[in-house]
């Protein structure tokens, strides 16, 4: 007997919109990990283990600049300013290499993935970008502090 085959996609993708959104909430290494997923489920293994790379590290950079930044130039940037930067750098990226696959994947009857499921990963990985930051701020200038 033969198998039936699917007319529709049977993956889930991250719209653009929620890469945006989980990116804004959960920093670079979250929004690396949604788009990240997309490359999985689109078959780019590849892209998909690279831009999640790209996400560890990049967050790493990032909290590594923002300690060295002094205090008096942090103070006058407004809070919004870093997480607008990276979020619009990410979505930049998912809308260039996801946005025709995301939109032909969700005309052949595809699914996009949930919002709560967005949420849930949102927090985990800001859990561990305040875990990051807490280990950085400890063995960089946090040790200076304690002494």
């Amino acid at each position: 007997m033969s198998e039936a085959i699917p007319t529709h996609p049977t993956k889930k993708l991250w719209s653009i919109g929620q890469i945006s959104v989980g990116t804004f909430l959960a920093g670079p290494i979250g929004g690396c990990f949604l788009i990240s997923q997309n490359f999985k489920a689109l078959g780019e293994e590849k892209s998909a283990k690279r831009t999640f790379w790209f996400g560890f590290l990049g967050t790493l950079l990032f909290f590594a600049a923002l300690f060295s930044i002094p205090e008096y130039i942090i103070e006058k940037v407004p809070n919004v300013i870093f997480p607008a930067v990276y979020t619009t750098l990410l979505t930049s990226f998912a809308r260039t290499r996801q946005k025709s696959a995301i939109e032909q994947h969700l005309s052949q009857g595809g699914k996009r993935r949930s919002h709560f499921k967005l949420i849930g990963i949102s927090i985990l990985f800001l859990l561990l970008l305040l875990g990051i930051a807490f280990g950085m701020f400890f063995l960089g200038m946090g040790a200076d502090i304690i002494d």
